[in-house]
């Protein structure tokens, strides 16, 4: 099983959002995640059998779905890993894969 659960969520209003946090939000939330899929995908295939198929779970966000300009880079970078998730689902259907994205909500860190 592959969990993709990272996340960061910078600040970035269109007023004073820079091409680096811009990146810095799709690289972390949405490229990462998608080629660290790619890199343990014949690892995960191995592992797969007919009652125990591997897992790939991709973890979203509740700001994918809502209009948020203060967050914008964040919540553009997770909806775009909403629209990959059925995307690899469908790519790797004869592969034995079962994918799945959660959308979590906000929650304070200690």
């Amino acid at each position: 099983m592959l969990v993709n659960n990272a996340g960061l969520g910078l600040g970035t209003q269109i007023q004073t959002m820079t091409a680096k946090a811009w990146d810095k939000s799709m690289d972390l939330n949405t490229r990462s995640p998608l080629f660290l899929t790619q890199a343990l995908l014949e690892l995960l295939k191995a592992k797969a059998t007919l009652d125990d198929p591997s897992r790939i779970i991709f973890i979203s966000s509740v700001a994918a779905s809502g209009v948020l300009p203060s967050v914008l880079a964040y919540s553009t970078s997770k909806k775009a890993l909403e629209h990959l998730t059925p995307s690899l689902a469908l790519a790797l259907t004869d592969d034995l894969f079962v994918l799945t994205q959660s959308r979590q909500g906000a929650f304070t860190q200690k």
